[in-house]
């Protein structure tokens, strides 16, 4: 959230954008590249990038890579056809 509006989540009211986060100043991809070098662990802003696309297209889920979360529940209409085929 903070490298496409430029303020951390939840901020009060007036706050002002980290300088390298602020969209008056560096563009998108710009602020991706910072987001990678603060990433904790080797990534690349190319990386940062599809994360930020996917979460726009699929929630928090596009943020879960590795453990039990990273499998996604079915989708409706699959899960009503399974359910229906175990009643029969």
């Amino acid at each position: 959230m903070e490298m496409q509006t430029g303020l951390p989540p939840a901020s009060p009211a007036g706050v002002r954008p980290r300088e390298p986060y602020d969209p008056a100043r560096h563009t998108l991809a710009e602020r991706e590249a910072v987001k990678a070098t603060e990433a904790g662990q080797p990534t690349s802003a190319v990386t940062v990038k599809r994360m930020r696309l996917r979460y726009r297209s699929e929630g928090l889920w596009a943020w879960s890579t590795t453990g039990p979360l990273a499998r996604r529940p079915p989708k409706v209409g699959s899960t009503t056809r399974w359910s229906r085929r175990s009643r029969l």
